[in-house]
């Protein structure tokens, strides 16, 4: 066993098909290494009680908030693996990743505490067992998951998800390529926006179910375009994808102003990210330089913070 335990993991953006997910149809999930979460844990000498340091909360670990419940049960799950669940610990949590922007911060954090307790034994971790830990943080946090948080935040690679089927990696070619994101500055409305869009399901079921299955079509058109480079296509269908989103009235003003500020600033495209109502904007760009001016225009039109994720390293 090792005095110290690390762990790392990173944001996560929805590429293509939020919303339309969660009624079966496929999206497409980017894992963001240059938004990252890292954890370490070690065991307590001295009878020193258990503690977590952390931006969400610091101090003892039996006062753990009720928003880190979910966290909680993961951990006692994996030490109870270990025959440790009584030793006492120090974890501690660095993360870079907003919360509430949609960029998946709770399963994040809790696959890098998850690597990091399996190492601090000394022990490798399956993707499987990865998942099924952080399953149980997100039960608890978000009551019933898709599960497209975790699976990209454990990946390395982008991923093709279709809910309760076995997701896929997706192979890439964008040499060239760069994803702008941009935090808009407003907490994303998760459930109000999930809402939203089953209320107008109910109400008007034939132009929502329209809309759904069009977002399913551009999602399905995404793989081939990823494989030959074809940025251009590939920011027509961020920009129509955003507009189904608008037409499902999970944007807001923010954001459609964002978008048509990228788009003008020589994005090849951009949209909401996310569950909507808030969140982030990502844009794409085929250089670099385009890319950081992207990036310039967005913070000048109301943007808190923005990250630059080249797409060649995939």
């Amino acid at each position: 066993m090792k005095k110290y335990g690390n762990g790392k993991s990173s944001a996560k953006i929805i590429w293509f098909g939020e919303h339309s997910v969660v009624y079966e149809q496929p999206a497409i999930a980017l894992p963001l290494s240059a938004v990252s979460v890292s954890a370490q844990i070690s065991f307590n000498e001295n009878n020193e009680p258990s503690r977590i340091y952390s931006r969400y909360y610091d101090g003892l670990w039996r006062q753990l908030p009720r928003e880190l419940a979910g966290i909680k049960q993961m951990v006692i799950k994996i030490l109870s693996r270990f025959d440790k669940a009584d030793q006492a610990f120090t974890l501690t949590i660095e993360s870079e990743i907003p919360s509430e922007r949609g960029m998946g911060s709770s399963a994040a954090t809790a696959v890098a505490i998850a690597r990091a307790t399996f190492n601090l034994f000394d022990k490798n971790i399956s993707r499987n067992q990865l998942l099924q830990y952080v399953d149980i943080e997100e039960q608890i946090t978000h009551g019933n998951p898709s599960g497209l948080d975790a699976a990209t935040a454990s990946s390395k690679w982008p991923i093709w998800y279709v809910k309760g089927a076995e997701n896929m990696q997706l192979d890439m070619n964008l040499a060239g390529a760069f994803l702008v994101i941009a935090d808009s500055g407003i907490k994303g409305k998760t459930s109000e926006a999930v809402a939203n869009v089953s209320d107008q399901m109910t109400t008007d079921y034939d132009k929502t179910n329209s809309i759904i299955m069009e977002m399913g079509q551009i999602a399905s058109a995404v793989p081939p375009l990823l494989l030959n480079n074809d940025i251009d296509e590939l920011g027509n269908l961020m920009n129509a994808n955003h507009n189904c989103l608008r037409q499902l009235h999970v944007s807001n003003q923010q954001l459609d102003k964002l978008q048509r500020v990228a788009v003008l600033a020589g994005a090849k495209g951009a949209k909401l990210t996310g569950s909507g109502l808030g969140g982030c904007l990502i844009a794409l760009s085929d250089s670099a330089q385009n890319a950081s001016l992207v990036a310039k225009q967005l913070e000048k039109h109301g943007a808190t913070k923005t990250w630059i994720q080249p797409l060649g390293q995939f």
